[in-house]
């Protein structure tokens, strides 16, 4: 509930903002990572993630979301999955290296929150697979969940492929207590505003 208040309330501020007269700030591009792999210190697994940025002058701002889940395929009946996700509030600047090629810096907030399910057996579930020795078990499943704020860096590297399309790959770290994550994946992005204004 917090992080929608948050959420609500930053997006108030930049629209409030964006529609004075003497600024510049304005609503400058969306990005999408379909396809991510992340990693800690002893899990991996995927993640997607969707961004929306405005800009002023050569400053940039962006609202991060990140989410995934731990890779797990069992057949000894359910595991412990770990999954996280992220809200993230960035600076940043883009650097272009002739007419296709750009490099993105960004550092910022976030908050970040970790859970843990860990499956149990319900006592007296167990039943048996027809003739074999094999038994079912019903699962309920524990949720140990940690919420705190990480120190957030990432970077791109774009391919510029169309007036608005660019895509290239995304490096994403949060630094926390809870739980650091590394990750990198496809991106997706594309520029908004007035053909006009698109260089």
């Amino acid at each position: 509930m917090k992080i929608r208040v948050l959420c609500a309330c930053l997006f108030i501020c930049v629209f409030a903002y964006s529609q004075e007269s003497d600024s510049k700030l304005a609503f400058y591009s969306i990005s999408f990572s379909p396809i991510n792999i992340y990693f800690d210190h002893h899990t991996s697994g995927l993640a997607a993630s969707l961004d929306i940025s405005l800009k002023k002058d050569k400053d940039i701002y962006k609202l991060f979301g990140l989410t995934g889940s731990e890779f797990v395929v069992s057949v000894l009946g359910p595991s412990k999955v770990e999954s996280f996700h992220e809200i993230d509030i960035l600076y940043g600047k883009e650097l272009r290296e002739g007419k296709w090629l750009y490099f993105d810096f960004y550092s910022g907030l976030s908050y970040f929150s970790h859970t843990i399910n860990t499956p149990e057996k319900i006592p007296g579930s167990g039943t048996n697979s027809g003739g074999f020795s094999f038994t079912t078990y019903e699962y309920s499943y524990n949720e140990d969940k940690n919420n705190t704020i990480g120190l957030v860096l990432q970077s791109n590297i774009r391919f510029r492929t169309g007036k608005r399309f660019s895509m290239g790959l995304q490096f994403h770290s949060n630094i926390n207590t809870v739980n650091t994550i590394f990750s990198t994946g496809l991106l997706l992005h594309w520029k908004l505003g007035r053909k006009s204004k698109l260089d």
